[in-house]
């Protein structure tokens, strides 16, 4: 199975539930289904949620729709809190999900910690800094409609294109419009393999594979542009590089390979 450089960018933007998915303050769908839709929209099956707003709990406790999900409700008002605590103990599944309150302004989160905020029928507009800190990079904001989300508000991850590459990767760098990528040869794929782990020739390439990993069939550098993954040179080496021993700085490229060495790499 061949390893695949993927080029991303992180891009800023606010998410919203469309009403569609009938989470709306109009449109009433069942605490299940809103969370069910909510879920779906994030993209996640599993994390810690924070519901912000959480209300009377019942969206709170939905939200915790599997083994890998722990939920934190949080709200302004102490009537709620104690309102979602009662919700969530007669569901028998406090701990997992629980409640508790804040004073709407700095949320009591480690930062990068959270994978998904939930914002419902909150009193106070969460400042824009709050919902940045806490947010894990590939976390998501999802508000009910007529919320408004501070901009801005999470971070996305956009691919602009993916390439196979030959080689498993044990180094990579980026000059200027080029990326670098250097590692032993990728001589088998692993998804055949294991449907014919009993083929000898399978074996015998495994053993290759073993081999290329240990450093004893060197390695490969390729440059590839970043607009697009296209394959601008390539050049056999002597070993692999050790894990992230790839850097560039005036206009050349310096290795730590396996067998104690840095190369310096410098040309157009």
């Amino acid at each position: 199975m061949k390893q695949t450089l993927v080029y991303t960018t992180v891009t800023v933007v606010a998410a919203w539930l469309a009403a569609s998915r009938g989470v709306t303050a109009d449109k009433i769908a069942p605490k299940a289904q809103q969370a069910r839709a909510i879920l779906e929209a994030s993209g996640f099956s599993g994390g810690l949620v924070v519901h912000l707003g959480c209300g009377d709990g019942e969206l709170t406790a939905a939200l915790r729709a599997g083994d890998g999900y722990v939920v934190h409700g949080l709200d302004t008002d102490p009537d709620n809190v104690a309102r979602a605590r009662t919700h969530v103990r007669a569901a028998a599944d406090y701990g997992n999900v629980s409640v508790d309150h804040f004073e709407g302004q700095r949320l009591p989160y480690l930062d990068h910690l959270l994978n998904l905020i939930v914002i419902g029928d909150t009193r106070h507009e969460i400042p824009d800094e709050a919902l940045k800190r806490v947010l894990a990079p590939r976390g998501r904001i999802i508000a009910s409609a007529g919320t408004r989300v501070p901009q801005p508000a999470i971070f996305l991850v956009t691919h602009h294109w993916s390439q196979d590459l030959p080689l498993l990767a044990r180094g990579m760098v980026l000059a200027d419009k080029t990326i670098f990528v250097a590692g032993p040869a990728d001589t088998i794929d692993e998804e055949q393999a294991f449907r014919q782990v009993n083929d000898p020739a399978v074996a015998a390439k495994l053993a290759e594979q073993a081999a290329a990993l240990a450093g004893g069939q060197g390695a490969l550098l390729r440059a590839v542009n970043s607009t697009d993954g296209s394959p601008l040179a390539e050049t056999q080496l002597d070993a692999p590089p050790v894990f992230d021993g790839v850097a560039a700085a005036y206009g050349c490229l310096y290795m730590a390979t396996t067998d104690g060495r840095v190369v310096c790499f410098e040309g157009e």
